[in-house]
């Protein structure tokens, strides 16, 4: 089955759902929950994504964090600020194209695809169902062009291994075309909930595009050991054998994560199949949407060092805290809050 049929698969409704809900253990008043949720918000789980996490469980603490990762509840744990703080972006408007944001002069992310494989409880975006044309990119690309200083060009989304296989070409193609970007990175999820999307054309494709100074990294987000299963380890050492790194970038979620067991898990694993771990993120909240995984910087900043204190720094990610679109430490985070007041993000330009 290729990935486009697999897709074709996904659970999209309750009556779907719950054929799992006796192997995860669900009961009546959960039930009754999930299904509100679902028909207020929908739903979106890759099959096979699904059954590997069900089948990886082992334990009663393993079962809770994946009902945590998989199913949705109505209830949230803490209330944002309803009047944020609003703060210019210092380099101007930061979607000087549509499609494409700059927070940073030496990179820009593109957004080829808005559309998803699985939804993330845990994210703060809206789900849309869209791409950009041809003309949009080509937009794209003389803005590019015109600023030398871009050097790193992200492609993003939603999930921007949606995007077929001829057209990603043609986008990497103009980018390849472009001396002073050096660096191409997807942030994708599809190795952890569709790893069949890492198929010999695909990799045959991406190879073409990298050389020596001329990398392109894969950027992905294993929030929990188990994700990393057999076919989606799989998909990342194919990747390696191109000469694609593969990094990782989680948010740190209450519930899922946050226990130092499970979070030296993850990170030793991810070493041990050939994934960095690149970032710890303080998870973006937005009310009503994923307050409840929502995780104290002090919390975080308290797993990094306890792992620091007993592991390798190679499995050590960079603590970093989303403001706006920036990525802030720690310490930045704490000057803004004398600043400003304590905030949580609700946008790229809001706190």
């Amino acid at each position: 089955m290729n990935w486009q049929e697999e897709l074709k698969e996904n659970i999209r409704s309750i009556d779907l759902l719950r054929r799992y809900f006796t192997k995860l253990s669900v009961n009546e008043s959960e039930a009754l929950k999930i299904r509100n949720a679902i028909e207020k918000k929908g739903i979106n789980i890759p099959k096979k994504y699904l059954e590997d996490l069900i089948s990886s469980v082992t334990n009663e603490k393993q079962l809770t964090q994946i009902k945590n990762m998989v199913l949705p509840k109505l209830d949230g744990t803490l209330r944002i600020n309803s009047t944020p703080t609003r703060i210019e972006n210092e380099y101007g408007d930061n979607n000087p194209v549509k499609g494409l944001t700059q927070m940073y002069p030496d990179r820009v992310l593109i957004s080829p695809n808005y559309s998803c494989m699985n939804h993330c409880l845990w994210c703060f975006r809206a789900k849309e169902n869209r791409s950009l044309n041809s003309e949009e990119l080509s937009l794209i690309y003389g803005y590019i062009s015109k600023h030398p200083q871009v050097n790193d060009v992200i492609l993003t989304g939603g999930e921007p291994l949606l995007t077929s296989d001829n057209k990603l070409e043609e986008i990497l193609k103009n980018l390849r075309e472009i001396s002073h970007v050096n660096v191409i990175r997807f942030h994708t999820r599809a190795p952890v909930v569709l790893p069949s999307r890492i198929d010999d054309s695909f990799l045959e494709m991406i190879g073409k595009y990298k050389t020596k100074g001329k990398p392109i990294y894969v950027v992905t987000q294993f929030v929990h050991p188990n994700e990393l299963s057999e076919s989606s380890t799989d998909a990342v050492y194919k990747l390696n054998e191109k000469g694609i790194m593969v990094l990782n970038q989680a948010p740190i979620l209450k519930g899922i994560n946050d226990d130092q067991e499970t979070f030296n898990k993850l990170n030793q694993k991810l070493v041990r199949y050939q994934i960095k771990p690149y970032y710890a993120i303080v998870s973006i909240v937005k009310e009503g949407v994923n307050d409840r995984f929502y995780t104290p910087l002090e919390n975080v900043e308290a797993l990094l060092n306890e792992y620091s204190s007993k592991y390798d720094g190679l499995g050590r990610p960079t603590l970093i805290v989303p403001v706006m679109g920036k990525k802030l430490t720690p310490n930045q985070l704490r000057e803004n809050m004398k600043k400003f007041g304590t905030y949580f993000r609700n946008t790229k330009r809001d706190i």
